[in-house]
């Protein structure tokens, strides 16, 4: 299976994190295994609990620098 990370360091309510999280359900609907790499701003989503972080199934994997 292939396995994808994704690396996100911006803030969460910026555009870039939104592509991020909408990437990584696209991927895992697709069947691939997906990881997420939260760093700098990017950690404020996992801090906050954004809806959209949340909102991801629960096999994408996160982690936060």
């Amino acid at each position: 299976m292939e396995s994808i990370l994704l690396l996100v360091n911006s803030a969460p309510s910026s555009v870039n994190a939104q592509r991020a999280w909408q990437l990584a359900r696209t991927l895992c609907e697709q069947g691939k295994s997906v990881s997420l790499f939260l760093l700098q701003d990017g950690v404020l989503a996992a801090l906050n609990g954004e809806p959209e972080l949340r909102e991801l199934p629960r096999v994408i994997d996160c982690y936060a620098l």
